[in-house]
């Protein structure tokens, strides 16, 4: 029997609200991992290299489009 790798799908965003729903929404068929700001979000996606990232665009501390020129 063959079976496959769930997709992992890193999901940067500081609403609690969302999270959840993208999680709901995603995980029954992708590996879900969540940073909820910009700093811990460049770090997952060095250490976990997922195959996408959700990236919120609106942050404090650090913004998406300063987390997407770092990445």
């Amino acid at each position: 029997m063959k079976t496959t790798k769930k997709r992992c799908i890193l999901v940067i965003e500081d609403s609690e609200l969302n999270i959840v729903t993208l999680t709901n929404i995603l995980s029954p068929d992708h590996d879900v991992i969540v940073a909820r700001d910009g700093y811990d979000g460049i770090a997952m996606a060095q250490k976990e290299c997922p195959d996408v990232i959700l990236l919120d665009i609106v942050m404090p501390k650090m913004d998406g489009f300063k987390v997407i020129t770092a990445l």
